[in-house]
């Protein structure tokens, strides 16, 4: 409990004070927790399509948008981005949206 005074300068327990209560905020470790989003390798899309999205879609310079979509197409997926959920939502459906897989899981 924090007890604030008026610029009167009325006293604290006399009349005109104002009291504020605060309740403890529960914060949701969901949406704390870091996501990453995962891109997966797919037989339709050429590596210069997929180079050139991840320049747009995360700012990536050349080299590495290619280092990212190399280990997609060698390993079959690679972590793309790492962040909070709202965003990892959003980059995941961008992917999505190009025709690409993509998921995302806690970091």
């Amino acid at each position: 409990m924090a007890t604030m005074e008026p610029a009167s300068g009325s006293p604290k327990t006399g009349t005109g004070t104002i009291v504020i209560e605060r309740d403890e905020v529960k914060i949701n470790d969901k949406f704390l927790t870091p996501y990453n989003v995962i891109c997966w390798d797919d037989p339709v899309h050429t590596m210069d399509e997929v180079v050139e999205l991840f320049q747009r879609l995360f700012g990536f310079d050349n080299q590495k948008a290619v280092k990212k979509m190399l280990e997609v197409h060698l390993t079959g997926k690679s972590i793309v981005w790492t962040g909070l959920k709202e965003r990892a939502e959003y980059y995941r459906e961008a992917i999505e949206n190009k025709g690409l897989t993509a998921t995302m899981e806690p970091a």
